[in-house]
């Protein structure tokens, strides 16, 4: 992540100042990069989402708004699991999601994936429309629930992580949850050794590179956060990538 940091921060640097570099023999990388991003820009990044036990309101990304048109919906502590409202949180970060009574199962989508939940299961299924990626089942600590209001409450960690892609710490001194996202640019940054890689099979829209191995990979934006961070961890495994991170210049402060 360290070196990540360094390859953002160098390549903002050098974008803002595209002018005094005009005769760097790699700018056509640079002005080619600042492109993508002036391409693939979304008005609608979250930055972050802050819920807090018992308090039916949270904020995203600094707006604060309730956590259900109740005003009776709040976090809960089960059991030392932190249950969050599954709508609330779908609807913040622009994911669809249904529930079917006769079976207990809640379907959550978005783009090509769609992830599964059942009342009285602690497990979490996985799946994607595309060949690619094959189906995962995923066991987790706890499992989802129904709560005073009937609104479906599910296990916080297990679901921000293997569905959302994001990541969540826990304040202790006042019981708040901040959910924040890495992969909603869809945007990768990878490093090789090696200076011809090929990454076409995890589908990418656009693949820019400069003199020094730095790849950049810009998936299409419905592609779901949780595959971009399969397809990361994949290809950073690969044989002669030194690392491979998410891009960041997009990210909302």
């Amino acid at each position: 992540m360290k070196k990540m940091a360094a390859a953002v921060i160098a390549i903002l640097i050098i974008i803002s100042f595209a002018g005094v570099f005009a005769a760097d023999d790699n700018m056509d990388f640079y002005i080619s990069l600042s492109a993508m991003v002036n391409n693939y820009v979304k008005d609608d990044f979250v930055s972050t989402v802050i819920m807090q036990i018992n308090s039916n309101t949270m904020s995203i990304s600094g707006k604060e708004i309730p956590v259900d048109e109740d005003s009776a919906t709040t976090p809960l502590l089960v059991n030392d699991i932190t249950m969050i409202p599954l709508r609330a949180i779908c609807e913040a970060l622009g994911y669809n999601v249904s529930y079917d009574d006769d079976s207990g199962r809640i379907s959550i989508q978005y783009g090509d994936m769609t992830a599964e939940m059942y009342l009285g299961k602690s497990q979490i299924k996985i799946s994607y429309d595309n060949g690619v990626i094959e189906d995962q089942i995923i066991d987790i600590k706890a499992e989802p629930i129904i709560n005073d209001f009937d609104r479906t409450m599910v296990p916080a960690r297990a679901t921000v992580e293997n569905i959302f892609a994001g990541g969540i710490t826990w304040k202790d001194e006042d019981q708040t949850i901040y959910i924040t996202k890495d992969y909603q640019t869809k945007r990768l940054v990878v490093m090789s050794d090696d200076p011809v890689m090929d990454f076409s099979e995890y589908g990418p829209v656009e693949i820019i590179k400069d003199e020094d191995n730095m790849y950049v990979l810009q998936f299409d934006m419905n592609t779901p956060d949780i595959l971009v961070k399969q397809y990361c961890d994949e290809i950073g495994k690969r044989e002669g990538v030194e690392f491979a991170e998410p891009d960041c210049l997009a990210a909302v402060e």
